[in-house]
């Protein structure tokens, strides 16, 4: 289901390199490559690819986890919301 994590609806923030401008979507997709990885230090980070439909140039974008913005640092903006509870998607 596009844009969920844990059950949960959540809307991540892109750049959209056409436009030079950001925008909030709940309609992501992780591709079937994405897998944690650990370093020499035991760090975990996420390598694979996310993608979203921009709406402001109309064109598919691709980005890897670690070109997101974290949505839990975005100030007066709540990514995370309640799951549907009414079955389907």
């Amino acid at each position: 289901m596009p844009g969920t994590i844990g059950g949960y609806g959540v809307e991540l923030f892109f750049q959209c390199p056409v436009k030079q401008a950001g925008f909030w979507s709940g309609q992501w997709l992780v591709d079937d490559d994405l897998e944690v990885c650990l370093d020499q230090d035991k760090r975990k980070s996420l390598r694979g690819t996310v993608r979203v439909s921009c709406p402001l140039c109309g064109e598919e974008h691709v980005y890897a986890p670690d070109a997101l913005a974290c949505p839990l640092r975005a100030a007066g903006h709540d990514p995370v919301k309640p799951p549907n509870n009414k079955g389907g998607a």
